[in-house]
């Protein structure tokens, strides 16, 4: 089960280059096509031009459109505008269709020789679309992405709103990213937000078991009683008297002497074992007095179970940012990105929206203040 991604990954990865490969095949074939077309008109139309100077006009314009066209594959792969690089491109394919066109007879002729750099370029320019909706879904920006037969038709059913959710996504995209300073936010962060690499957690000291209490009184020690010598002929009633007052003159200094030896090894043992249960009562309560830094969304609210749009999500995110601000926990853009299924970069977008929403109504309470 867990190898069926990786194939499917690897399958995907496999189609995606073989396509590649097919479209790049087909536009060289389209400009070497065009490239004949152009050198031959160099060399039969135009004055002073040779059999090798003539492969210059195809290389000014073929080649211009084939330049600006890898300009325009390296800027959307990288997620930029690529508006300039694509006006170039189609602009110096149109020249060089053109050229195709009048240079041939027949009306078939010039139809065939003036799609051939367009079919080149055409296909190509469907290529770097994807490679432009890729980036924006692995970096979460999806926005402005304009359908146009069912924006048309949404307008028509709904001017209004429609003419609403346009504005509303153009007036959302901070001033700092529409001026090229997308990473203005990370320059000017604040200290007492940054995000803080979490606190590793203490360990408990380890508990030592405590040895076992005795739960049984140490035996009395015994006195080893020696033989007697058989009573003489002194009266029986005398040595017995005085066998008893012995006997019993031992017994007490007996008990006295276990008892003593029993008390000082009960009483090491019962404080070893207080000052391991003191020890341990203290790690855990600074244990659970350190704050925990990975449950700090906890106080934020769940993030709605129902689908939400893009719009809704971003609207949540800031309301989420400003709970923490006031809650006294600040979210970073990692985990506010996290919490809503997109990058660490929408996050940050996010906090620099509310930020720059907060400096809004900062002005306008002065500016009220004032007057």
């Amino acid at each position: 089960m867990s190898e069926q991604p990786s194939t499917r990954s690897g399958h995907g990865l496999w189609l995606s280059r073989a396509a590649l490969g097919f479209v790049a095949l087909a536009a060289l074939m389209g400009w070497g096509a065009s490239f004949v077309g152009l050198h031959a008109y160099g060399q039969d139309q135009m004055v002073g031009f040779s059999y090798w100077t003539a492969w210059l006009i195809p290389a000014t314009f073929d080649g211009a459109a084939f330049g600006a066209t890898l300009i325009t594959y390296r800027a959307s792969i990288y997620g930029r505008s690529a508006v300039r690089g694509r006006l170039l491109m189609w602009t110096f394919t149109a020249i060089s269709s053109w050229i195709n066109w009048i240079h041939q007879l027949t009306p078939e002729a010039r139809i065939v020789a003036a799609g051939l750099p367009v079919a080149a370029v055409a296909v190509f320019d469907v290529v770097l679309a994807e490679l432009r909706a890729d980036f924006e879904e692995r970096h979460g920006k999806r926005r402005l992405r304009l359908r146009p037969g069912l924006l048309v038709l949404r307008w028509l059913v709904d001017r209004d709103g429609t003419s609403g959710a346009f504005r509303r996504q153009v007036t959302d995209i901070p001033v700092s990213e529409i001026a090229g300073l997308g990473k203005q936010d990370e320059v000017f962060r604040p200290a007492a937000i940054a995000p803080t690499s979490p606190e590793p957690e203490p360990v408990p000291a380890e508990r030592t078991p405590a040895p076992p209490r005795p739960t049984q009184e140490l035996p009395p020690q015994t006195v080893e009683k020696r033989p007697e010598p058989e009573p003489a002929v002194e009266p029986v009633v005398r040595e017995n008297a005085a066998r008893e007052t012995a006997v019993r003159d031992l017994e007490p200094a007996t008990e006295e002497r276990a008892t003593a030896a029993a008390e000082p090894e009960t009483t090491e043992r019962d404080e070893a074992a207080d000052e391991n249960r003191s020890e341990e009562t203290t790690s855990t309560e600074e244990h659970d007095e350190r704050p925990n830094l990975s449950e700090q969304t906890l106080t934020l609210p769940p993030v709605p179970a129902d689908p939400l749009s893009d719009e809704d999500k971003r609207t949540f995110a800031r309301r989420d940012y400003r709970l923490s601000l006031e809650i006294g926990e600040p979210i970073t853009g990692a985990q506010l990105g996290n919490r809503y299924g997109f990058s660490e970069r929408w996050g940050r977008r996010q906090i620099a929206a509310v930020r720059v929403e907060m400096e809004q109504d900062e002005d306008a309470r002065d500016l009220v203040a004032a007057h």
